[in-house]
Formats: C-alpha cells, sequence, structure tokens
C-alpha cells in the first residue's frame, strides 16, 4: 500500500487598488496536514496602494481540506506584538451566517482556478467554534481551490491600512499539507 503524496496548502492574498481593480498579492509557505483541527496563522505586510485584500487556505492537489474559525487583525506597521490585540476584521468570520442559497456562508465565495474537480460542502456547524467549509479536491492536474473573501467593492472584502501588517489565521483540517 502506497501513501497519499503530500502536497502543500497555503494561505493565498489578493488585493485591491484604488481603482477597484483585483489581482494576486502572495502566498504563505505551506503548513503540514492535520487531522484534528489546528490553527494556521501568518502574517502578511500591506504594500502602497492596496485597499482591500482577500484571503483563503489553498489546497492545490487531491485531498481534502476543511477550514473554520478565520481571523484578520490589523497589527500596526511596526514589529508584531507578542499577542496581537485587535479587531477582527471579516464578515461572518464563523461562517455561520448563510449567504441565502443554503449552500455557502455569508461574505465567502469558492474560489480557484486551472484544471481541477473541487466539491465544496458548508455547514454552519461543525467547525473549530463554529460553522465550516470543506473543499474534496480530485481529478486535480494544476491549479487549486480556496474558500476566500468575494472581490468586491468594500461590503465583504476587509480593507486595509497600505504599509500595516495583518496576522490572518484560522482552524483547518486536511488530509494533504496546506
Amino acid at each position: 500500500t502506497s501513501s497519499p503524496a503530500r502536497v502543500p496548502v497555503f494561505f493565498t492574498v489578493y488585493q485591491r487598488n484604488a481603482s477597484g481593480t483585483w489581482s494576486y498579492l502572495t502566498q504563505s509557505p505551506t503548513f503540514a496536514s492535520a487531522s484534528g483541527w489546528t490553527q494556521a496563522s501568518w502574517q502578511t505586510q500591506i504594500p502602497s496602494g492596496v485597499t482591500a485584500i482577500s484571503f483563503g487556505l489553498t489546497i492545490a492537489a487531491n485531498g481534502t481540506l476543511s477550514t473554520s474559525d478565520y481571523s484578520m487583525v490589523d497589527i500596526g506597521s511596526g514589529p508584531p506584538p507578542p499577542a496581537p490585540v485587535g479587531q477582527n476584521a471579516l464578515v461572518n468570520p464563523l461562517l455561520q451566517t448563510p449567504d441565502g442559497s443554503g449552500a455557502n456562508p455569508y461574505c465567502w465565495a469558492q474560489s480557484g482556478f486551472g484544471t481541477n474537480t473541487p466539491t465544496w460542502s458548508w455547514s454552519p456547524t461543525g467547525g473549530q467554534t463554529g460553522g465550516q467549509e470543506t473543499i474534496t479536491m480530485t481529478s486535480w492536474t494544476d491549479g487549486d481551490a480556496k474558500l476566500t473573501q468575494p472581490f468586491d467593492s468594500g461590503n465583504c472584502a476587509p480593507t486595509v491600512v497600505s504599509g500595516d501588517k495583518y496576522s490572518i489565521s484560522l482552524y483547518y483540517k486536511s488530509t494533504v499539507p496546506v
């Protein structure tokens, strides 16, 4: 019996500029697979001219990824404090409020690209302390899938301060590294 291939799972961050155009910004180092709820946390600095960001934990191979309890906190422009204190900038961070379709949490979007077949499943319960979104990736050739804030004009995508650092985190379980 062979063991499943280990593939990376990581944060992907997108940016919105002052004219409202969205584009890729950066990605984090990878995180290990986890059979129980595990917190993934990473800090990213916002370049000049960026007005909003959207992020998600990315699965880029066959496997399963469940996410819950998202957070994004502005920790200012200096070195991060030992225990960041701030307010979560995300709408519906616990993934508990439905979007009206019953298939997705409010202010969250199923996203990704490439040649692959993700199956999405949302529940308002079952996460670390709230709801959860599960992506099961099958028939992966290339690309990825992730749950992100919609690329909108400010209703759901959190606005940011250029030059500040943001701590983004969530809880996840996965059969592959993320």
